[in-house]
């Protein structure tokens, strides 16, 4: 069994709280350093209040977000694939080209 939410510790998951305190449904199952915010979720919240989320500047918390499907997804700004593929062109030294499902790094 997974922890709650509101039993682990650090920035993103208090961020997620406090978004939770406000209203947001938070969906953190089966996720270890990242939550989603899915519109289609928010029973209680206007769209605005939802845009107004997604355009949120969470890099004083060390976060950093991406829209995807109509989800936000919240996630410490060092993780994510663009962040890994980085790291290894980095790492390698080499002219690499990185593609995921959405995204793609060239160095």
């Amino acid at each position: 069994m997974e922890p709650a939410a509101t039993d682990i510790k650090g920035a993103l998951w208090n961020f997620a709280r406090d978004l939770e305190k406000r209203g947001f449904a938070i969906d953190y199952k089966g996720y270890s350093n990242c939550f989603r915010v899915n519109m289609k979720q928010q029973s209680n919240l206007s769209s605005e209040e939802f845009n107004e989320l997604r355009s949120a500047d969470v890099s004083n918390l060390g976060l950093d977000t991406s829209v995807n499907l109509g989800c936000i997804d919240f996630y410490p700004k060092t993780s994510g694939k663009k962040n890994c593929c980085g790291y290894l062109a980095r790492h390698f030294n080499k002219d690499t080209v990185g593609v995921g499902e959405d995204t793609m790094l060239e160095s």
